[in-house]
């Protein structure tokens, strides 16, 4: 009795402790979308608590819960990659949104012409971009600042001009993944109930539709997580493979998470150390896959920074790559408050975001602690999480796109505590009479209604507002000018003043449109005001135009550009209308 009063208040002072952060603690969509949530509650009713409806209910319940698993999680699979496809298109046009991604692009771009690095382009102070290294950090060449794995993962996608698709495809894996590990813990039901949690979450979602890593991170350490718990019940020699392999792929994708979440998970064998020592050969063939992902991020990291112990990361970010409390610059100062407040922010932010159902979202994930079956078991899925957690805490930079992303790759656990919470509380409601049993069955039905009808489409609405580094508005606009054989300088207004228009001008949208070796019909260089004459030299017959893209309408202007006696001059050219 003691330990269940120990572990729900444990439970209870972390939830409490999520609502403590700034915004909201409950999806904003049932504040902006009330008469979907209500029409969500009346189907729910209607669907689920007539007894003459019992049998319409029983052959969705089959087909839910007693299928085969070919059947279900391929469907699931299908389902959660043309979702997540459809939005990766529909919001960010099959492009990256953010600089980490459009160098990770690029680099699955490099790996796709058979190279690993490149070399510097002429007049490189045009064409730099945050995220690929070069002339800036005193290299001979230009390579991607991030670890191998994701560019490595995107490449066949490069190959066929789709990479944008590398992501949902993953995130359903990912959805399969946690499904499949709540069903080594908890059986087949709170396996599939998890899938359809994981399936509707709008962070999951959400991000499978950008190519940023943290989902690839996330399916693998989630794979990780599932070969571990069948090592250590089976001692299999493949488990052992699957587990240190999974690990690698994650760590050459986000180290500093593989390592945190991958210490956490190594306390699994250790917490049931007989079965670990039963299997011996199989851990040891992990940790021989796992020194296998170590030793090739070194070998990248000589090969593209000259010092194996060197990542790209510090050479690219500077002191801005550092993590603690320190000074950065003459500027900032990371402050344990500042990590505090990022810390109750990030647990908030997934209050709203795991789940996408109309309660704070952890309320679900300790609902084994309340009903008295959470143990070290369900504390240990925890623990990715709150590790991360701490981690991050440490470092200064607020992950304001997709806020919380840092952490995402602990939400697969808090997935599979959430299904097992629901489905617990079924087991308890059920056992009480037929009216309890409805009243959990139409809960369920609305929770999953109200996160697919009204979460989802309000988060892919908001994601719609995350485009930071790059801009939808150049393609259109060569395409409609009729731009060839032309170099386009590329500026932005509308910034803040105190930040002034060079702080982000979107040339990120340009650089991902150019062919490695800059030498199409068309070259997108940053504009440089009056140096953009030594560019204009060395291509002689070419046209030149500048693109000044205005942030505050989402509109562009462009000019034609013509070297004179005083120095530049430009002309309007009128863009015509979408």
């Amino acid at each position: 009795m003691a330990v269940k009063f120990f572990f729900a208040l444990g439970a209870c002072s972390l939830f409490l402790a999520s609502l403590l952060g700034e915004g909201p603690s409950i999806t904003p969509a049932l504040a902006l979308r009330p008469w979907t949530a209500l029409l969500c509650l009346l189907a729910a009713v209607v669907f689920g608590w007539p007894e003459r409806l019992a049998p319409f209910r029983d052959r969705l319940g089959i087909w839910l819960f007693d299928s085969g698993n070919i059947r279900f999680y391929g469907g699931l699979w299908l389902l959660a990659a043309a979702l997540y496809s459809t939005a990766a298109l529909g919001i960010y046009g099959g492009v990256p949104h953010l600089d980490d991604s459009v160098a990770a692009l690029w680099q699955a771009r490099v790996f796709a012409s058979g190279r690993i690095c490149l070399p510097l382009p002429e007049n490189p102070e045009f064409f730099w971009v945050f995220g690929v290294l070069g002339a800036n950090d005193n290299l001979g060449h230009q390579v991607g600042l991030y670890p191998p794995g994701w560019s490595a993962l995107m490449l066949p996608g490069a190959l066929m001009g789709i990479a944008w698709i590398s992501t949902p495809l993953l995130g359903g894996a990912l959805v399969i993944a946690i499904a499949r590990v709540a069903a080594e813990l908890y059986g087949e039901r709170t396996g599939r109930i998890a899938g359809m949690l994981a399936l509707s979450s709008p962070i999951v979602s959400g991000l499978s539709a950008t190519m940023l890593s943290h989902v690839p991170t996330a399916l693998f350490l989630t794979l990780a997580l599932l070969a571990v718990l069948r090592l250590t019940a089976s001692g299999r020699l493949r488990h052992g493979a699957a587990s240190g392999a999974a690990w690698s792929a994650a760590f050459l994708c986000r180290p500093l998470t593989a390592l945190v979440v991958g210490c956490v998970l190594a306390l699994w064998p250790l917490a049931h150390m007989r079965a670990a020592l039963r299997a011996w050969k199989a851990i040891l063939l992990a940790l021989l896959f796992a020194g296998a992902g170590a030793g090739t991020l070194a070998a990248w990291q000589e090969i593209t920074t000259g010092a194996a112990s060197v990542p790209g990361h510090s050479i690219g970010m500077g002191r801005r790559g550092r993590f603690g409390f320190v000074r950065l610059d003459w500027a900032r100062e990371h402050t344990p408050e500042a990590g505090l407040r990022f810390t109750l922010n990030r647990m908030t932010t997934m209050n709203t975001q795991l789940a996408g159902w109309p309660v704070p979202a952890l309320a679900l994930a300790i609902l084994p602690f309340l009903l008295g079956t959470g143990r070290w078991r369900e504390a240990w899925l925890l623990a990715p999480w709150l590790a991360l957690l701490g981690v991050y805490a440490a470092f200064w930079y607020w992950e304001e796109c997709y806020p919380a992303r840092y952490t995402f790759c602990g939400a697969p656990p808090l997935i599979v505590l959430a299904a097992r919470g629901l489905a617990s509380a079924e087991e308890v409601l059920c056992a009480r009479g037929p009216r309890r049993r409805a009243v959990a069955r139409c809960a369920l039905i609305a929770g999953m209604l109200f996160a697919v009808c009204a979460a989802l489409p309000q988060n892919y609405a908001y994601a719609g507002t995350l485009l930071k580094d790059v801009e939808l508005t150049l393609p259109r606009v060569i395409k409609a000018c009729g731009l060839h054989n032309a170099i386009v300088f590329i500026s932005a207004k509308g910034r803040l003043p105190t930040d002034g228009d060079e702080f982000n001008d979107f040339y990120a949208s340009g650089f991902i449109m150019n062919n490695l070796d800059i030498s199409g019909d068309l070259i997108f260089a940053r504009d440089l005001k009056e140096r953009n004459l030594k560019l204009m030299a060395a291509h002689p017959g070419r046209r030149f135009y500048r693109y000044v893209y205005f942030r505050d309408s989402a509109k562009a202007e462009l000019f034609e550009l013509a070297s004179a006696p005083g120095g530049l001059v430009q002309t309007p050219v009128s863009i015509p209308p979408p």
